[in-house]
């Protein structure tokens, strides 16, 4: 799958309040409204996705960022779609969560991830992953390069 870039923040999405009070408090609590940037990424910016999480109705892709090799998470209402082809690499989990941030989680909510197998089944990958230690640094960009590869 591959995205593009289409908007640095969701002001323009003037229907959904819900959707601005999650990314403002998420990605950017100190710039003004005008000058807000979620996606950290220049509008036009495209890149293949490496992981997808659905939580409740916030929705974020995991891509490279722009001049480095990090692999950060952006909400999905930034992006459109260049290329919906799913990757081979890619497995499927879902979770209940019964105790999320009440600030915008009402209820419990399904969490579905779409990633690579191993951090779909173990519990602690994403956090090892971003934490950069060796074992799950080394697998995350492996299959990252596998799937840029799919897609180029």
């Amino acid at each position: 799958m591959k995205v593009r870039c289409t908007r640095k923040n969701v002001n323009d999405l003037k229907d959904n309040q819900s959707l601005k009070k999650y990314y403002n408090h998420i990605y950017d609590r100190v710039n003004p409204e005008c000058s807000k940037n979620y996606s950290r990424t220049d509008i036009g910016y495209e890149s293949v996705v490496f992981a997808i999480i659905f939580r409740g109705q916030y929705v974020w892709y995991y891509i490279r960022k722009p001049d480095s090799s990090d692999i950060i998470h952006v909400p999905n209402a930034c992006f459109e779609i260049i290329d919906n082809r799913l990757s081979k690499y890619w497995c499927l989990s879902t979770k209940r969560i019964d105790n999320y941030d009440r600030r915008f989680y009402d209820e419990p909510f399904i969490q579905t991830t779409i990633a690579i197998k191993e951090w779909v089944e173990e519990p602690w990958f994403l956090e090892k992953f971003v934490d950069e230690q060796p074992r799950e640094f080394k697998k995350m960009n492996e299959a990252a390069m596998l799937i840029e590869v799919e897609f180029s």
